[in-house]
């Protein structure tokens, strides 16, 4: 990967979630890409989230 300029580069993200509820799903991966200011990919990466389905009744959350 060539050396960016913070101020000439652009980073997207995107989510994927377990579902639509706001009160229950859960992200289980997220990826992201650098570009230069062109919108020429410098980098991507996709990480994997566990997902685990009792997480928001062990918080108490739901």
């Amino acid at each position: 990967m060539s050396q960016l300029n913070a101020d000439k580069c652009f980073i997207f993200t995107d989510t994927e979630t377990s579902g639509l509820d706001i009160n229950f799903s859960q992200i289980i991966q997220v990826g992201s890409v650098v570009t230069d200011e062109s919108l020429v990919v410098e980098n991507e990466q996709i990480c994997l989230v566990i997902y685990y389905p009792g997480l928001f009744q062990v918080l108490k959350l739901y």
